[in-house]
């Protein structure tokens, strides 16, 4: 076949151009890098050789290990979601019988530790909890029937499941002083919380306190008077006492002065305490002195703890 010159020019550039075009596609395939010709095949030797690689089979053995492996992972699974069942079923059926069923109904309260607190006065508040859900009456719900009670210093409330029960013990705060108030002796412990403000505790073996003025009070509240340092003093002498043991002997506590505090014991003896400096030394001191041989047990007059380290009686 003869080719004019011309279209042998033509052929020639139609084959440049094909090599251009192979030239651009490799270059895309590679990322539009252009990349030389050993680097080139070597990326085809390795794509050669990948489809080239032979799928393993695996062995009679191996699929049966395979097959154990993923049967105990069934049963396991359905072992958990059987215990799962059992265990709903169980916590429906214990609540059932809790919480639905007179069998744990509360059947007694009783109660230990009042002196002053009537059983009456506990029953009107509590005594409607017979018979309810042992489970569903709180501890907390005990308490807070009787905490309105003034006397109550603390409460400690048990439940027994068998028989179901209820046992309260209290507690009561124990009267140190009083005072009066627009014909009422306000009853006060030596925290000062008001115990009784009608005349219905007696009053015969607490001091009467003196020199106070205050109609801010409340009963089971704390008594404030119009002064804060005669109410520490106050709170002071009455702890004091207490801690002694001399309190049961006191009749009067005169606060007038919170620079000459007085009581007077037993009827017989007026004590002069000065302020309220070292005032548990003070008493201490007084104790040891109505305690010793040197004063008569029916002796009368007065004993001065103003000196330091001394108590001075004079009759």
């Amino acid at each position: 076949m003869i080719i004019c010159a011309p279209a042998a020019q033509k052929l020639k550039g139609n084959r440049c151009n094909m090599d251009k075009n192979d030239g651009k596609k490799r270059s895309a395939a590679m990322h539009g890098r252009r990349v030389k010709k050993s680097e080139y095949d070597g990326v085809k030797k390795r794509s050669e050789t990948e489809k080239k690689t032979e799928i393993r089979l695996l062995s009679e053995e191996e699929i049966r290990k395979k097959y154990r492996a993923q049967y105990r992972q069934k049963q396991l699974k359905e072992q958990r979601i059987r215990a799962l069942l059992v265990t709903l079923c169980v916590i429906i059926v214990v609540s059932i019988l809790v919480f639905m069923t007179p069998i744990f109904n509360i059947r007694s309260i009783s109660v230990a530790g009042n002196q002053i607190v009537t059983l009456e006065e506990i029953d009107d508040r509590i005594g409607s909890l017979s018979g309810e859900n042992l489970f569903r009456v709180s501890t907390e719900t005990v308490r807070g029937r009787l905490s309105d009670l003034a006397y109550i210093d603390s409460i400690t409330v048990t439940k027994r499941v068998f028989p179901p029960s209820i046992k309260v013990e209290i507690t009561e705060c124990r009267p140190a002083g009083y005072i009066k108030i627009n014909g009422y002796d306000v009853v006060i412990d030596s925290s000062l919380k008001v115990l009784d403000d009608k005349n219905n505790l007696p009053t015969q073996s607490i001091p009467e306190i003196t020199g106070l003025n205050s109609d801010n009070y409340k009963k089971g509240k704390v008594f404030e008077t119009d002064s804060r340092e005669k109410d520490d003093v106050l709170k002071l002498c009455l702890e004091r006492m207490e801690e002694t043991g001399i309190i049961s002997g006191v009749n009067s506590i005169d606060l007038s002065n919170l620079t000459g505090i007085e009581f007077m014991y037993q009827n017989r003896i007026k004590v002069l305490c000065g302020s309220q400096i070292d005032l548990a030394r003070k008493l201490a001191l007084f104790r040891e002195t109505v305690m010793s041989s040197n004063i008569d047990a029916d002796a009368k007059g007065t004993i001065d703890l103003t000196v330091s380290g001394k108590a001075v009686f004079d009759r």
